[in-house]
């Protein structure tokens, strides 16, 4: 491997904007949910709830109701990531989509 190039590279969110100061349940269902979590944080949001799930899991109607009736009874937004979004959009009740932030990474 000598001589190979060594690119580094961290994630950022791609757009803060709408994050400071609102309140999350967050959840995920990817490898290191905690690390999303923590993203969330640094972009402005407060996790207030949090709630992790296996890596690539599809999402129960109950999981989905229990979700949405734990952030509405705590005054809070929902947000996740948007590979966990990408797998709600087929089949997730139309009111939980129009409610669910997603907070887009990019890889700089």
């Amino acid at each position: 491997r000598a001589g190979r190039p060594i690119f580094e590279a961290h994630t950022e969110p791609s757009s803060k904007a709408g994050l400071a100061g609102k309140r999350f349940l967050a959840f995920a269902g990817i490898g290191h949910p905690e690390k999303f979590f923590d993203t969330v944080r640094e972009a402005g949001g407060e996790v207030i709830l949090s709630r992790p799930f296996p890596d690539h899991h599809f999402y129960a109607e109950d999981e989905l109701a229990e979700l949405a009736a734990t952030a509405r009874t705590e005054g809070l937004g929902l947000i996740t990531t948007a590979k966990d979004a990408a797998r709600l959009r087929h089949g997730a009740p139309r009111d939980f989509l129009d409610r669910l932030d997603v907070l887009e990474i990019d890889t700089v």
